[in-house]
């Protein structure tokens, strides 16, 4: 049986400007999860208040498993405040009992990145990566639609030139899927280096050609609860078994159609009914 822990990304609450934080939390926890992902915006309310942060979240019997960062740093000039903001996002996590920071982005150019951009982007997540050994998390890139890193190619480089020790991967199911690689393949060549997981579903017989162009926004659409699209979660559970993967499970759904504790209800049912992964 698989020894892991599931939780659940707060990013289903999040309309506009509104964060519906303190909601997210109590539908999370209602519906049975463990824990919780956020985005790196909570050290902007609670950074310094971290015995409230840890009240809140044990009323709710919940865990904060770690904040999504960003990786934008081939902008010479947020370079340093990139690597610093990050680096208070570890702070909190480490305060707070978490183990994981997870990383993302690189930002896109219309034009196309260059090699030195990509050179920057492995530059920044080694140098996140040595910080946040010294506040004992694990720092995990996150593939992403919409960013410079998207398609199996990328992920290859990326992969071959950072440091296995110091950064990790975030295997995200649906944005494997969207930028043209198979996420069972993935899996089974980086088990060892997926220390954290997004599990999201996604039909790609559904998603019009009109999001080829990147844009993030114009495919959120298409992601879906986990058990109505087309990933093939059976075979990617049965290599995180074989491999003895003991990490967090994070379910994750950028927006819905349903209410968010709907959607969390729909994947938890998955998970334990057609997986036998308990929640």
């Amino acid at each position: 049986m698989l020894n892991v822990k599931v939780g659940y990304h707060c990013i289903t609450w999040w309309q506009g400007e509104e964060q519906n934080f303190i909601k997210s939390l109590d539908e999370i926890s209602a519906v049975g999860y463990k824990g919780f992902e956020t985005g790196l915006f909570l050290i902007d309310e609670y950074y310094g208040k971290e015995k409230e942060l840890k009240n809140i979240i044990a009323e709710k019997n919940l865990e904060l498993v770690t904040l999504y960062g960003g990786g934008g740093f081939i902008d010479p000039a947020k370079y340093d405040e990139e690597i610093e903001r990050n680096t208070k996002g570890m702070e909190l996590l480490s305060k707070m009992g978490a183990s994981i920071l997870v990383t993302a982005g690189g930002t896109k150019r219309p034009e196309g990145n260059a090699d030195d951009d990509y050179k920057v982007l492995a530059k920044g997540l080694n140098e996140l990566g040595r910080r946040a050994k010294d506040y004992g998390l694990k720092s995990c890139y996150h593939l992403h639609f919409g960013t410079m890193v998207e398609t199996r190619e990328q992920l290859t480089w990326l992969m071959e030139n950072t440091d296995p020790d110091l950064v990790g991967l975030t295997a995200d199911t649906a944005h494997i899927t969207r930028g043209g690689s198979d996420p069972v393949e993935v899996f089974q060549t980086y088990i060892d280096r997926i220390r954290y997981t997004h599990f999201k579903d996604i039909d790609m017989n559904e998603v019009k050609e009109d999001t080829a162009k990147g844009d993030y926004r114009s495919i959120i659409d298409y992601f879906k609860e986990l058990g109505e699209g087309k990933v093939d979660f059976p075979s990617i559970i049965r290599i995180m078994d074989k491999s003895n993967y003991n990490g967090w499970i994070m379910v994750e759904l950028d927006s819905t159609t349903r209410t968010p504790k709907e959607s969390a209800r729909i994947s938890k049912g998955y998970l334990e009914d057609k997986l036998g992964v308990k929640v």
